[in-house]
């Protein structure tokens, strides 16, 4: 749909998937790969062009996963030049983690260790770093790791929920959804994690945050009108 909402067009249908979501664009656009509940999370994608005359039919005839033989993948997402998609799944010991698919040979690697569960994976423009929420010490905070997984710094430091980070497309700031000041709502940061400021957002409660290619604008969920829809503000100038 455009951005007034208009020209909605529907790109999956199928007999018995519950439950998609985390849908996210290739760099080149011509792909969107989401995460869909069967018996267990796997990650698809499909082919914009050809879903628009045949919606992606996750059950359909010879269609396999991204994730083929990794269960309970979830939170995918793209690399910035495309060959890679970051996503959460159970490590060898069963703990939820951050891995590295390789889109050319199907290829794994975990990036983030430990017995503390990682989500909603998003990357940096130039690729070196991704961005997270772990709940491993009582709340979400928010982290950033390195591409080798030898360097995890933590973001974030508040009492209450911090979540689902998305990177500025110039790499200067870090959107997030946060509950500090009693409700979900929208607050930016530099990427080191400083200089923390809300986003006068509107009412209702605030959140999955995720900004537009020139970085002037965000769209978010908000449950406002009584059920949750997509809306979008602009941004208000940030200093570098």
């Amino acid at each position: 749909m455009n951005q007034d909402g208009e020209a909605l067009t529907r790109h999956t249908e199928d007999r018995g998937i519950q439950i998609k979501e985390c849908p996210t664009w290739s760099p080149d656009g011509e792909r969107i790969a989401f995460a869909a509940l069967f018996d267990v999370y796997r990650i698809y994608a499909f082919e914009v062009a050809a879903s628009l005359s045949q919606p992606f039919d996750v059950l359909g005839d010879l269609v396999y996963p991204l994730t083929n033989r990794v269960w309970n993948s979830m939170c995918p997402a793209w690399s910035p030049e495309g060959s890679t998609i970051a996503f959460t799944t159970d490590d060898f010991f069963g703990d939820l983690q951050i891995h590295l698919l390789d889109l050319s040979d199907g290829s794994k690697r975990q990036v983030t260790t430990g017995p503390d569960p990682a989500w909603d994976p998003s990357w940096s423009p130039d690729g070196s770093r991704i961005a997270f929420d772990s709940d491993g010490e009582g709340n979400y905070e928010l982290y950033a790791v390195t591409m080798d997984g030898t360097r995890t710094e933590r973001l974030t430091n508040d009492s209450a929920l911090d979540r689902r980070p998305d990177w500025s497309p110039d790499g200067q700031f870090i959107v997030f959804s946060s509950a500090r000041s009693g409700s979900l709502e929208l607050y930016v940061m530099k990427s080191d994690g400083t200089e923390v400021q809300r986003l006068e957002a509107g009412a209702g409660s605030n959140f999955d945050p995720a900004w537009s290619p020139d970085g002037l604008q965000l769209a978010f969920v908000s449950n406002r009108d009584g059920n949750y829809e997509i809306y979008r503000i602009d941004l208000p100038a940030l200093a570098p």
